[in-house]
């Protein structure tokens, strides 16, 4: 019992309250966007939210599946790949505390960013065509791209090709997925996947994600193995949520003519 107060000793005080406000700062404006999207959806648009980011059902045991392959990819490419980790500088007490701020708030910032920049604009093009879904995932990648190149200095200065290749793709088979499969959750659950690793396990220097991760990379994680990890998370979602859709379908069709 004493071991476990001493976690939260005065002197971790002062440490513990910035790295919180300095997080919360970052997360404001997606805070924001998740109170706005709430208003939108309900207020102007009369909708609810799980209407506009689904039409498709899909089980549980799918949406879990998708969280357990993109946190499983995520973290063999970054320990397999990454050079020069070492154990995040913060001290425990601030790392556990974070931890459960970080899941509050990380996946209402993911949702807000698909929402309000894939689900708003899936739903106001809403086309069968794949021509259209073409368009509208470039659209949603180069959306993606900029917005990341803007809150990122370093990156905006400094560019690389294969970095602004992993943002464009990220934004581009999102949408892709979300539209081909009708529901924009598991565009959600990746990329909320992605920044809760990210924040809480193994952040990297010059980083705009603000946290007290566990560990810490020197250098960013390289994009090449990044984006073929992406591809190979988004591909393996689509076709476990296609084969998921196939056997609900067989199931609704059984208990019709039953």
């Amino acid at each position: 019992m004493l071991s476990f107060y001493s976690l939260f000793s005065a002197s971790n005080y002062s440490e513990l309250l910035s790295t919180i406000i300095s997080f919360i700062g970052v997360n404001i404006p997606y805070i924001t966007l998740f109170i706005f999207s709430l208003v939108v959806t309900h207020i102007a648009l009369n909708t609810k939210i799980c209407d506009m980011v689904r039409d498709k059902k899909y089980s549980l045991r799918c949406y879990i599946l998708t969280a357990l392959i993109a946190l499983t990819i995520f973290s063999l490419s970054t320990i397999a790949f990454s050079r020069n980790i070492t154990i995040g500088s913060k001290s425990l007490s601030t790392k556990v505390v974070m931890l459960f701020i970080a899941l509050a708030i990380t996946p209402l910032q993911c949702f807000s960013e698909e929402y309000l920049f894939r689900v708003v604009i899936a739903r106001l093009f809403n086309s069968d065509k794949n021509f259209v879904k073409l368009i509208l995932s470039i659209a949603s990648g180069i959306i993606f791209l900029v917005l990341h190149k803007l809150s990122n200095p370093e990156f905006l200065i400094s560019p690389s090709i294969m970095l602004n290749l992993y943002y464009f793709l990220f934004g581009f088979l999102s949408m892709l997925l979300g539209l081909f499969l009708e529901d924009f959750t598991f565009p959600i659950i990746i990329h909320s996947i992605n920044n809760l690793f990210i924040v809480i396990v193994c952040n990297y220097a010059g980083s705009p994600l603000e946290s007290a991760s566990f560990f810490i990379s020197s250098t960013i994680p390289s994009p090449l193995i990044s984006s073929i990890a992406m591809i190979m998370i988004f591909a393996l979602t689509f076709f476990c949520a296609k084969k998921n859709r196939g056997e609900l379908h067989g199931k609704e069709k059984e208990i019709n003519e039953g």
